[in-house]
């Protein structure tokens, strides 16, 4: 029986409501101007005067307002034209313009969580506000004051009813209930439905705290202009209760999911999807909730704002960026050089990661080619490696590349045979420009990861690590979520990659491949991976190739974050570094299935938008273990994946030994190369769905003896990802 290989994934998870953080102006400064400020007094540069001092300088503008900076222990400087509070937020779109907020949190701004029985991750919030939480007082809108509520115990004060009994606590509380006991709740009655929205009263006030008539204020509401829309975003009360799964419109989806509940084909072991789809707030899941659903639903148009869909809002899922975005896909390279733009996104990205071998359609063969490389917009990291096929008793022949590019192709022959660096993230997708290319479209796969919380950087940064020790590395600008260590810094020489994740956890995974160059016959390849390092490097200039370099993950720092160099025999030259904020991650270990069937993974402790899977191809082992093989996958939120796979085997003399192969529609795979064409299909996996730490998989069937056929037959049952 065949050994069970490791995969290992990086995970992009559901990402809190917020926005990008932008610059704050201290209230003292020293030296240079703030951001945004030129010391120069030319009226092209927007200032007209500057009178500048040994410790303080001002400034007139060329609008007539004064930026002063320098000392300010007496308050010399005035506040900041327009941003009352200095945070970097001009006043007009600031949610807490008194109150310094750079980051913007506004956690009752958003959607409603829907749990994990209810696709969308979020279902829409009629009872939203728009303060921050810095100088909001009731952070989850629920009508009980912060002042009452805790942030580690019951009541919550991020959780408008948190004992999910279907009553916000503010009104428990009025009312005499314990909204930390599910059992004591207010009695459902019917009665009035003043505002004619179809949503009764008691259920607005009790259940949603949204208004029930126009100049409503209980409880905790100032007025009430259009009691239908309480939130005032343009979507109506009755459509954001019956909008389950938070796409900002009530159809046959939120129906289907409903009348699935009822019928108890799902089951009922979510308290917060369970509250969800207790639309009327009686304590129970039944035909009164299918009753509102079938009346309300766009099919009849009985909203009182109408059915068209809604505008998108702070924390949605269609149409906004503010909530993490993933999406995998593939394109075919243009066929020469200059501009190729990508779409079909859905999204502008902050991150594109992009993957592909030598191959022009789905399958595999003969050959080792790949590029592999990531880009924030601005700075573009790839490397590449090439090992010749079939040279017969001359021996091996093999190369790598690292570049500041978003993806390169290197081959001996031709040196650089295709290469793009990245011009822009576009509003749905991308665009590369291709500095030099062959004429083959090779098919070339992405993740591109947005949403306005998200930040990344990409870097090339020398680990500086001459001898063990622990070493910090401040080039990120930021404290990561999540981390992505990739390299082969050498344009000439022997075939060697390297690749790293860690997460703020210090989940950490690190793996290397090698071949030795050179007309070696036999081959010599080998490959490594550690469960407890976040970066390794083997050296295929040794006749026995060896680990050289290794780091374990220590933390994400301010700026940046810390490894401990744990072996150091030389430095492995400069790396490239992914850094990402603003996501859940988790970084972990998966085993390849022997045989086929669905496969759920659980232990992320989120429930994920998308994957980053790297396959090490072999059981278990903590040492170099024979030939050089590799898969990367990717997997976005829609369902769309795709996998690259190369080979070189290890100990082949005179014959062929490379192999590489490429899907679209699965998001791992591996082949068994063997000594002798055609490699045989090992196995694939395609994602179905995600609950909480991968997606669960369809493994295609491998018989008794490990081997599949040669062309994968396999297919997703379903490429929903939810």
């Amino acid at each position: 029986m065949r050994a069970p290989l490791l995969v290992r994934l990086l995970l992009f998870g559901i990402l809190a409501p917020a926005v990008a953080i932008l610059a704050a102006t201290p209230g003292w400064f020293s030296g240079s101007p703030p951001e945004g400020v030129q010391a120069s007094a030319d009226a092209a540069d927007g200032f007209a005067q500057v009178s500048a001092g040994g410790y303080h300088t001002c400034a007139v503008r060329t609008d007539g307002t004064l930026a002063c900076w320098g000392l300010n222990d007496n308050g010399q400087a005035p506040p900041c034209p327009g941003d009352t509070d200095c945070d970097g937020i001009l006043d007009a779109v600031d949610n807490c313009p008194t109150v310094a907020n750079p980051d913007q949190l506004n956690s009752d701004g958003g959607r409603r969580p829907n749990g994990s029985r209810i696709p969308g991750d979020w279902a829409s919030n009629p009872a939203a506000d728009k303060l921050g939480d810095v100088c909001d007082p009731d952070n989850d809108n629920d009508g009980l004051p912060d002042s009452q509520e805790f942030a580690d115990h019951c009541p919550d004060r991020l959780v408008a009813d948190s004992d999910h009994d279907g009553v916000v606590d503010g009104f428990e509380v009025a009312a005499g209930y314990d909204p930390c006991n599910a059992a004591s709740r207010p009695t459902w009655t019917s009665g009035l439905d003043s505002d004619g929205d179809e949503l009764l009263d008691g259920v607005e006030h009790d259940g949603y705290n949204t208004c029930a008539f126009t100049g409503d204020t209980t409880p905790g509401w100032a007025t009430c202009a259009v009691p239908q829309d309480s939130d005032g975003d343009g979507c109506s009360d009755t459509l954001e209760v019956l909008d389950l799964n938070g796409d900002r419109f009530t159809d046959s989806g939120d129906q289907f999911e409903l009348n699935r509940r009822v019928a108890r084909k799902t089951p009922a072991d979510d308290p917060v999807s369970e509250s969800v789809f207790d639309v009327n707030k009686d304590s129970y899941i039944d035909n009164g909730d299918q009753f509102e659903m079938n009346r309300n639903n766009c099919g009849t148009n009985r909203h009182q704002l109408g059915c068209p869909k809604c505008p998108a809002d702070v924390a949605g899922v269609d149409g906004d960026p503010a909530i993490t975005r993933v999406k995998a896909g593939s394109f075919a390279k243009r066929t020469s050089t200059g501009r190729q733009a990508v779409t079909g996104v859905g999204f502008k990205p902050k991150l594109v990661i992009l993957s592909g071998v030598a191959r022009t359609s789905d399958g595999f063969a003969g050959g080792y080619q790949y590029g592999f490389g990531a880009s924030d917009g601005v700075t573009s990291g790839a490397i590449s490696g090439w090992s010749w096929d079939a040279r017969g008793l001359l021996g091996s022949d093999a190369d790598r590349r690292q570049a500041a590019k978003a993806i390169t192709f290197t081959r001996t022959i031709a040196g650089i045979e295709a290469e793009a660096a990245l011009i822009s993230f576009d509003d749905d997708g991308f665009t590369l420009n291709w500095t030099t290319n062959n004429a083959n479209p090779w098919i070339v796969n992405y993740l591109a990861v947005g949403g306005d919380a998200v930040e990344a950087k990409v870097s090339s940064f020398d680990t500086l690590n001459g001898s063990p020790g622990e070493r910090s590395y401040t080039h990120v600008g930021f404290r990561p979520d999540a981390l992505l260590l990739f390299g082969a810094p050498s344009f000439f020489g022997p075939l060697e990659a390297s690749f790293g994740f860690a997460d703020a956890a210090r989940d950490q995974f690190a793996m290397s491949v090698a071949s030795r160059d050179t007309g070696v016959n036999p081959t010599n390849t080998a490959r490594y991976r550690r469960t407890d390092r976040c970066f390794a490097s083997l050296d295929p200039a040794y006749a026995v190739i060896q680990v050289v370099s290794e780091a374990s993950f220590v933390s994400m720092d301010s700026t940046g974050f810390t490894l401990n160099w744990t072996t150091a025999e030389w430095g492995p030259g400069p790396l490239i570094s992914v850094a990402i904020r603003g996501v859940s991650a988790k970084v972990g270990s998966i085993t390849e299935e022997m045989y086929g069937g669905d496969v759920a993974y659980t232990g992320a402790g989120f429930q994920p938008r998308g994957a980053l899977f790297i396959g090490f191809n072999h059981q278990a082992s903590s040492t170099a273990v024979d030939s050089n093989r590799f898969t990367i996958g990717v997997v976005g939120q829609d369902g769309g994946e795709s996998s690259i796979w190369v080979s070189d085997q290890d100990n082949i003399a005179d014959d062929t030994h490379t192999d590489q192969g490429t899907y679209d529609d699965y998001c791992y795979f591996s082949e068994n190369s063997g000594k002798s064409p055609p490699p045989v299909f090992e196995t694939a996996a395609t994602s179905t769905s995600a609950t909480s730490m991968a997606p669960p998989a369809t493994w295609c069937p491998a018989p008794a003896n490990g081997r599949g056929t040669a062309t994968p037959t396999c297919r997703p049952k379903s490429k929903r990802w939810r």
